[in-house]
């Protein structure tokens, strides 16, 4: 018997920020989303007060006043704005998302040292749960605040994770990142000139953040233990507005037949509604304005060679806090997301 949900039924979430990609994004995904209702949009900029989206009018409010309005809170704002959200949303008892970088280092000194803040709310940073779900999923169900994952660090993460899990892996030697991003990830105020350019390169925030996830994940499966290191070096497309390709290159530690390799991630994400493991070249056009990813697998000598593509701004941003959000409130973790799996056979 199908029901059409009830207003009583639905969730009540609030979005904190509404002037950037990722946000509107959200957005857009939260209005088709069967069991919520967005019931306040709040922004911090004078320009935005009063403007109506999806039928509701942009407020300046305070935490404890967002936190009266809603289930659970998502704030898609710079670092230091969700610093000042979040504490005070926490502290009513509410949930919260955050898809900035303030939550996602654990440690507060690399957080200054990366972020250029004083970390100001060290003690639920030592509560919060890295919102990468195909990792960590379980972790997430019982968290009161996920930090949702860099873009960068979720096609990574995503590449990486099977090799970590099964300990093929030789640590000693850096995790080799190359990664190419749509020029929507620089932010609404970037203007794109044309061609690939580096940045940040050896400097990035999210180099520590890779190499953190990859230590928790493999602290969590119990595989080896000496810290991992990454090197990562990132590029923006300018002809290319969404979209991120890693690539990324780990030392084996053993001798793998390509073949195995293969066999291996297929077997790791075969129930993820969300990864592909593909058999040729991954392409951008297959996930970009989708919710998935596309991992493939090749030996090269000595080395693991995994190319990761996905949407920065879905999975990479909103359609992941869309997961975690449906994670932590107990529906279907695809609930309001359209999924494709993608053909892995094939060239």
């Amino acid at each position: 018997m199908h029901h059409s949900p009830s207003i009583i039924g639905q969730l009540q979430v609030a979005v904190i920020g509404t002037s950037g990609h990722a946000s509107a994004e959200l957005l857009k995904l939260l209005a088709e989303h069967p069991r919520v209702r967005i019931t306040a949009l709040v922004t911090g900029s004078d320009a935005h007060v009063g403007k109506n989206m999806f039928s509701l009018p942009c407020e300046r409010l305070e935490p404890a006043e967002i936190a009266d309005r809603c289930d659970i809170a998502i704030a898609a704002t710079p670092t230091e704005a969700s610093l000042h959200y979040v504490p005070g949303i926490l502290a009513e008892g509410k949930k919260c998302i955050d898809m900035s970088g303030a939550y996602r280092l654990p440690d507060p000194a690399l957080f200054k040292q990366h972020y250029g803040l004083d970390h100001t709310d060290p003690d639920n940073l030592k509560h919060a749960v890295y919102g990468l779900p195909e990792l960590f999923r379980q972790k997430i169900r019982q968290a009161m605040l996920v930090a949702n994952p860099g873009c960068y660090p979720t096609a990574v993460g995503l590449a990486v994770a099977p090799a970590l899990e099964q300990g093929i892996v030789d640590m000693q030697v850096p995790v080799i990142v190359r990664a190419t991003s749509g020029y929507s990830g620089a932010g609404v105020h970037y203007r794109p000139t044309g061609g690939t350019r580096p940045y940040k390169i050896a400097r990035h925030q999210h180099a520590p953040e890779m190499a953190q996830l990859m230590n928790d994940y493999v602290l969590q499966s119990g595989t080896q233990l000496s810290p991992v290191q990454v090197s990562f070096a990132p590029r923006i497309n300018d002809d290319q507005e969404r979209g991120i390709d890693a690539d990324v290159s780990l030392l084996l530690n053993g001798e793998y037949d390509e073949r195995v390799l293969q066999d291996m991630y297929q077997s790791y994400y075969h129930e993820e509604p969300f990864v592909s493991v593909v058999d040729r070249e991954p392409l951008l056009r297959d996930v970009v304005n989708g919710n998935g990813a596309q991992v493939a697998v090749w030996k090269e000598g000595s080395l693991l060679h995994v190319i990761s593509v996905i949407d920065n701004l879905r999975k990479g941003a909103a359609s992941q806090a869309i997961q975690n959000l449906n994670l932590l409130c107990g529906f279907e973790e695809t609930t309001g997301l359209p999924h494709m799996r993608v053909s892995s056979r094939g060239r």
